[in-house]
C-alpha cells in the first residue's frame, strides 16, 4: 500500500522545514525593510526640494515686488525733484482714523527707511511688527501717464515743477501739451511677526494709499527679516562714496542693497 503511486506522489509533495520558513521570513524582512527605507528616503528629499522651491519662490515674489518699486523712487514724471512739487494745504491721509497726511505725503523725500524698529504712525498687523526689522516707505509716481481721475492723488508735473492734486482737475499753471500726469504711489514695507494664515509665520506687509487712506496688505507670507543698505553720493558723482544703513538719508541716497530672508514649513 505505502509503495502506491498515489502515496509516492504524497511524499513528494511533502512541504518546507521550520528553518526554511525561517530564513525566508528572515529575507523577506530585510527586502521589507530596504523597500520602507529607500521610500522614507525619497518622502524626505521630496519634502526638501519642496521646502527649497517654496523659499526660492517665496524670495523671488517678494523681490520682484520690492525692486521696481524702490527703482521707481522719486519719480515724478517729467522730474525728480520732490522738494519741488507743491502740496496744497487740505490734502489729508487717513490711517486707522489717524491723520497721517504729514508722513504719507512728504514728497521730498523718495525712500524714507527704519533702521531695525517700526515707528511708523500706522499701527503694523496685530500690532506686532518684526523686532530689528528695517522699515521702508518708497514715494513715487506710477510708471505710465494716467487720466484725470477725481478722488485720487495725482501729479502734475513738467520740466520745472509739480503739484499734487486729487479733485480730478489739470492744476492752474499747467498744458496738457507740456505736462503729464502720474498718479501718487506711496507704499511702507515691514515684517510682521504673524501672517493672515498663521499667527506662527512671520509675512512681508505694505502699507499702501488707496484713495485718501492708507491700507495694510499682506503680500507674502514665510519673510521672517528685511534690511536695506544705501548707498550715499556725497560729492553727487555716479560712484557711491560709502554704504550706510537706514538713518539719515539725503535727497541723493540711492538704495543699492537690500535683503530679503524667507522660511518655509515643514508638512
Amino acid at each position: 500500500m505505502s509503495n502506491s503511486p498515489a502515496m509516492r506522489a504524497l511524499h513528494r509533495m511533502a512541504g518546507i522545514t521550520l528553518v526554511e520558513l525561517m530564513v525566508a521570513l528572515l529575507i523577506g524582512s530585510f527586502l521589507m525593510l530596504g523597500a520602507i527605507t529607500v521610500f522614507n528616503q525619497s518622502r524626505g528629499t521630496y519634502r526638501v526640494n519642496e521646502s527649497v522651491a517654496r523659499l526660492q519662490e517665496n524670495a523671488r515674489f517678494a523681490m520682484d515686488t520690492l525692486a521696481p518699486d524702490v527703482r521707481l523712487a522719486s519719480f515724478w514724471g517729467m522730474m525728480n525733484a520732490g522738494e519741488l512739487i507743491t502740496v496744497p494745504g487740505g490734502m489729508a491721509v487717513a490711517c486707522a482714523g489717524n491723520d497721517v497726511s504729514a508722513w504719507a505725503l512728504d514728497l521730498a523725500a523718495g525712500t524714507e527707511g527704519s533702521n531695525n524698529v517700526y515707528d511708523w504712525p500706522c499701527d503694523p498687523f496685530n500690532n506686532a511688527p518684526q523686532p530689528l526689522t528695517d522699515a521702508l516707505i518708497v514715494r513715487h509716481g506710477t510708471d505710465r501717464q494716467m487720466p484725470l481721475t477725481a478722488g485720487t492723488f495725482q501729479i502734475q508735473s513738467n520740466r520745472v515743477v509739480g503739484e499734487l492734486f486729487n479733485d480730478g482737475g489739470m492744476p492752474a499753471g499747467f498744458l496738457p501739451a507740456d505736462s503729464v500726469t502720474h498718479d501718487l504711489q506711496v507704499h511702507g514695507y515691514y515684517v510682521s511677526q504673524q501672517s493672515s494664515f498663521d499667527d506662527t509665520v512671520p509675512s512681508l506687509r505694505r502699507y499702501t494709499l488707496v484713495g485718501n487712506t492708507m491700507q495694510d496688505q499682506e503680500i507674502i507670507p514665510g519673510v521672517q527679516d528685511l534690511q536695506f543698505q544705501y548707498g550715499v553720493d556725497t560729492d553727487h558723482r555716479t560712484v557711491q562714496s560709502n554704504v550706510t544703513s537706514m538713518l539719515t538719508l539725503p535727497s541723493w541716497t540711492r538704495p543699492i542693497r537690500l535683503s530679503c530672508p524667507t522660511r518655509a514649513s515643514w508638512r
